[in-house]
């Protein structure tokens, strides 16, 4: 019998199975880059009085649909804090159903109201602000994979304020759906003439 009770073999384990959730972590995290960075440069095509034309008062511009996904990731990313700042939540009661409803809500045409103020755009940001502030979450992100430990990978250190506790595997699908519900919107935008 090994005294050291399989150990050596043990940690390997648990060493690739860490890199490998790193890898998955790195490669969704690079898609959803790859997607955001498309809907930036689609938007920057846009000429400022589309960018800024709102179809009605109260709905937002393309500009405004930007920085809110922007600010929305920050404030899920709980303001990009120090690593050792990132404490596990456990997740309340029916948290798996409220992640599933948040998922079928972002995948729907139905319109919403924005589930924090914090999550709002203000509406002074220039686009060149808000690829700056998107950038810096990707940027802090990449680092959060790169660095963080199992623990804080693996554990629900996010947080949203429907779905509740998430992991970083679920914020960047989170993220992912609110990219392509809200790009359709773009699209839609570029389409819809004032008034409409």
């Amino acid at each position: 019998m090994d005294d050291a009770g399989g150990y050596p073999e043990r940690a390997a384990a648990l060493a690739r199975d860490v890199e490998a959730m790193r890898d998955a972590l790195r490669r969704t995290l690079d898609t959803y880059d790859a997607r955001r960075t498309a809907l930036l440069d689609e938007v920057a095509a846009c000429s400022d009085a589309v960018l800024t034309r709102r179809p009605a008062p109260e709905r937002w511009s393309i500009l405004e649909i930007t920085e809110h996904l922007a600010v929305s990731e920050r404030d899920v990313l709980g303001g990009l804090p120090a690593p050792d700042a990132l404490v596990p939540a456990r997740s309340p009661a029916f948290g798996r159903v409220r992640r599933w409803l948040l998922g079928c809500v972002l995948r729907s045409r139905l319109r919403v109201s924005v589930p924090s103020r914090t999550m709002m755009p203000t509406g002074a940001r220039s686009l060149a602000d808000v690829r700056a502030l998107w950038d810096e979450n990707m940027a802090w992100l990449r680092s959060h994979i790169d660095h963080a430990d199992e623990r804080r990978l693996a554990e629900a250190v996010f947080s949203h304020p429907v779905s509740g506790p998430l992991t970083t595997a679920e914020v960047l699908v989170l993220a992912d759906l609110h990219l392509t519900r809200h790009w359709k919107q773009i699209r839609q935008r570029h389409t819809e003439r004032d008034g409409a």
